[in-house]
């Protein structure tokens, strides 16, 4: 490429007359009873689940969602320095001081499924953590777009609105 980018002196520059719409429908990305009940099921498969969240807007909302879940699961919720995870009190927010080079006990750590929402991730220690350490399982929550494999984990977009998902999978995990 080289310049100039703009026209030309005496060169005109225009629009086609054709203009194309695409109109998009919403869609709501909730779950069916079937895919609910399907996740609780393989969910409980799992004992060690790490929650990762991305850069997120705030909604609190997702942070009800978040609290809920981890109680129902015992998951460990990691909320990335931009994931706006500040309210929710028992989120890792801080993880790159406990996963540097001198902690000694990474294979603990291992998750056995990791569930991550939200945008992209700075941390990277916990990039290089989950690519050494791979989790049997990676699901992905997002409603649509492009989806990429962070942490070279990835096994299953899930097309849903994350807080959604979070609601409706966690009344039947509850623990006595």
């Amino acid at each position: 490429l080289r310049e100039p980018f703009y026209p030309a002196e005496g060169e005109t520059f225009g629009y086609s007359e054709n203009i194309k719409l695409i109109e998009e429908e919403e869609n709501e990305f909730l779950l069916t009873s079937k895919q609910i009940e399907k996740f609780r099921n393989e969910l409980s498969q799992f004992e060690k689940i790490l929650v990762v969240v991305g850069q997120h807007k705030p909604d609190s909302a997702l942070i009800i969602a978040l609290n809920q879940f981890q109680q129902a699961t015992n998951a460990v919720v990691v909320g990335d320095i931009i994931a706006n995870t500040h309210l929710l009190e028992q989120a890792i927010r801080h993880q790159d001081t406990t996963l540097t080079k001198g902690f000694s006990n990474f294979e603990s750590l291992r998750p056995d499924l990791v569930i991550t929402l939200g945008k992209s991730v700075l941390s990277k220690n916990l990039k290089l953590f989950l690519r050494d350490h791979k989790p049997q399982q990676h699901w992905h929550l997002q409603q649509a777009g492009p989806v990429a494999d962070t942490f070279q984990t990835l096994t299953k977009i899930i097309r849903v609105n994350p807080t959604h998902f979070l609601e409706k999978v966690s009344p039947a995990l509850q623990k006595i």
